[in-house]
């Protein structure tokens, strides 16, 4: 296994729920609108504020995401978990307790911005271990196929 779940594994006895992070990448697709990133300019997919309200009403500016360079400052300031208002769920560890107490829903889009909606009502604290880097994936919505293709094994020979 990765030594990144073994580290939020171990993070995971004192936090109730902590995460990794990753660079949010949707500025990079061809779905996005606005402005392409550029390096100087890249972000990860944390942040210390509350998303949006709901959260389809929201932009992207409004999330106010931690930008990479001072996720640095801070890793270089020993500063390794951090609280954080939202996490976008990479790599994500969620207490037992919590799952019982903080539902998984959506409001038109976004579980894990109205999981931190959610966390926040309820006094929940939530944490990110900035030594858990990820990747983000980024497949649109309209490209996941569960519940969209027929169910079917593929049997490949060596």
């Amino acid at each position: 296994m990765p030594t990144d779940f073994y580290t939020l594994r171990d993070d995971a006895e004192t936090y109730d729920v902590i995460s990794g992070w990753c660079r949010n990448t949707i500025r990079l697709t061809p779905y996005w609108k606005g402005e392409q990133e550029t390096e100087d300019m890249a972000e990860s997919n944390i942040s210390f504020h509350l998303p949006p309200n709901p959260p389809a009403q929201g932009t992207y500016g409004r999330y106010r995401f931690i930008s990479i360079p001072f996720i640095d400052v801070l890793k270089e300031t020993n500063q390794n978990i951090v609280e954080v208002k939202y996490a976008g769920f990479p790599l994500t560890f969620i207490s037992r307790n919590i799952v019982q107490q903080v539902p998984f829903r959506r409001q038109d889009c976004c579980v894990d911005s109205c999981f931190a909606i959610d966390l926040d009502k309820k006094g929940i604290k939530q944490y990110s271990d900035l030594r858990v880097r990820t990747t983000h994936m980024n497949i649109h919505p309209d490209e996941i196929m569960v519940g969209k293709r027929e169910k079917q094994i593929i049997f490949e020979s060596p």
